[in-house]
């Protein structure tokens, strides 16, 4: 029998300072990892516009043009369509006014479809593919914490997992094209300069410290080409890794400050350009390195373009579940910034995910709408941190402007109007961010926060007195059954008054019982 051919899938990263074309092989491994083949980059200084005047240059966008029409060639000769080509937009694409024309203009001329990605969409994208890489060359990583850096055009991502498992997850503008800028920008030394760039690292470090502590973090997990190109000439190989300890790090971050670009770029064999802004890069990386307990910096051979083809299908049960446990973890993270109910929200969560399966042929919503649903479950209530009154629209805008790991904008967009309708008004006209979103995403919306809303209702009383037993559907009847022998005078009321968005997207009554009563 002739053997199956593998695979060949591509992933092009539209970044700050180039544009990158990874393309690689499925392996013969069933969570489907990938050998890669070739790779691809070319310059384009597209953050250089972006990050000073806010828009892609007419240069630019004929640059990146011909780079991409150069790709789609080179694909050709593999037989990958454009179509089957993964594109995405970092930073620079994401801050673009002008993004919606280069966007247009590069699927006429190649049929690339280019998805901007947002900063908690690429941290989640980053995960993957350290979790693969260490998976395979530190072992104990998953058993440690440890935080994961990344310094790229743009901006800076990092995030902080305990035992694996990310707990905070931030994106903050600072990159390497932005601190090219400001070398050339700011007046003084370049001492001056990166005395500037600790203060503003050190104040934005501060603002994550409550969250989870940097010093509970025992390893440092850094990526970046930069940093890569660096590892190489001063680090030790492992694998798919290398090691920087600290002492080395500081040894060459001292050096670095002590020497001039062009004695850097002679030595180390970098560019004048990378040579000027490798100091200031280095204080970004050992402003964190230096709040952590870590003992050696670990910089892998991989990037956001090994996420993207990892994320792509076939990786089964485990990983889909391990992902949704990634993104509760997040949430929670974000509750306890505001000191959420933690028991209510669990509860609500509980009784919200029952629900949703039990009525998944009346909505016909996905398993990634569950986890929205459940996200939304626990972060309704943040908003009485700012004030008991009017703490739904609160709750909005606090999901509204926070960073969620492995939630993108859209994500974002149903999960902030979920917690926006669980109590009181349903939307109206005057609620011009929800009639903005196509009908498609309303009518999630309505379906998700319909039952987030009677399960609220079951806890009104925010003592989890009342455990739902088991729910069923029967005609146009959504009966709760409740364990034990309990007075649900309380809830009936609180479902009554909550049912109304039930009743209308669902087209069904609900009725709740305590054990010692048959439905």
């Amino acid at each position: 029998m002739k053997k199956k051919a593998n695979i060949i899938s591509a992933v092009i990263d539209i970044g700050s300072s180039a544009i990158r074309m990874l393309i690689a092989e499925e392996s013969e491994d069933p969570t489907m990892k990938w050998r890669p083949i070739d790779s691809f980059e070319k310059k384009v200084e597209l953050g250089r516009d972006v990050f000073h005047d806010q828009e892609i240059s007419r240069e630019g966008m004929l640059e990146s043009l011909k780079i991409l029409t150069d790709f789609r060639d080179i694909l050709k000769t593999w037989k990958i369509s454009p179509e089957a080509t993964q594109v995405i937009g970092t930073s620079a694409l994401r801050e673009a006014h002008n993004k919606d024309v280069f966007i247009d203009r590069v699927f006429l001329r190649t049929g690339f479809k280019v998805r901007v990605i947002e900063g908690a969409e690429a941290n989640q994208l980053t995960y993957t593919a350290v979790q693969a890489a260490m998976k395979e060359s530190w072992p104990r990583f998953n058993q440690a914490n440890s935080v994961i850096v990344e310094v790229s055009g743009g901006s800076s991502e990092i995030m902080l997992l305990h035992r694996g498992s990310v707990v905070v997850s931030h994106t903050f503008r600072m990159g390497t094209v932005r601190i090219e800028q400001q070398l050339k920008s700011l007046p003084g030394s370049v001492d001056v300069v990166c005395g500037i760039i600790h203060d503003n690292v050190e104040a934005t470090l501060d603002m994550y410290e409550h969250e989870y502590p940097f010093k509970n973090a025992h390893f440092m997990v850094a990526l970046g080409g930069e940093l890569r190109s660096l590892a190489s000439k001063i680090g030790e190989r492992r694998k798919s890794l290398w090691e920087i300890t600290a002492k080395q790090f500081r040894d060459f971050r001292q050096e670095v400050r002590s020497s001039t670009p062009q004695e850097i770029a002679a030595k180390f064999l970098f560019s004048i350009t990378d040579a000027e802004s490798l100091n200031a890069l280095l204080t970004v990386y050992s402003g964190i390195f230096e709040r952590t307990t870590a003992k050696t910096i670990l910089i892998p051979d991989v990037s956001i373009r090994d996420g993207v083809l990892l994320s792509l299908g076939g990786r089964g049960k485990v990983a889909r579940r391990k992902f949704r446990n990634q993104v509760i973890a997040s949430a929670k993270s974000l509750g306890k910034k505001y000191y959420y109910d933690a028991s209510h929200s669990s509860h609500v969560a509980k009784m919200s995910k029952l629900f949703f399966d039990k009525l998944k042929k009346s909505h016909a919503l996905e398993e990634r709408h569950r986890v929205l649903l459940e996200v939304a479950a626990i972060l309704h209530d943040v908003g009485t941190f700012i004030n008991e009154s009017a703490h739904h629209k609160h709750s909005y805008y606090i999901v509204r402007n926070s960073e969620l790991f492995g939630l993108n904008q859209d994500d974002i967009d149903v999960v902030s109007h979920v917690v926006r309708y669980h109590r009181k008004a349903l939307p109206v006209s005057s609620h011009t961010e929800f009639h903005s979103l196509d009908w498609q995403t309303r009518m999630i919306i309505m379906k998700l926060a319909a039952i987030l809303r009677i399960a609220d209702a079951i806890d009104s009383s925010h003592t989890q007195r009342v455990k739902v037993e088991k729910a069923s559907l029967s005609g146009e009847l959504f009966a709760i059954q409740c364990e034990g022998k309990v007075d649900l005078s309380l809830e009936k009321v609180s479902l009554e008054n909550k049912g109304d968005l039930f009743e209308e997207v669902y087209g069904l009554n609900i009725s709740i019982s305590s054990g010692s009563n048959r439905f």
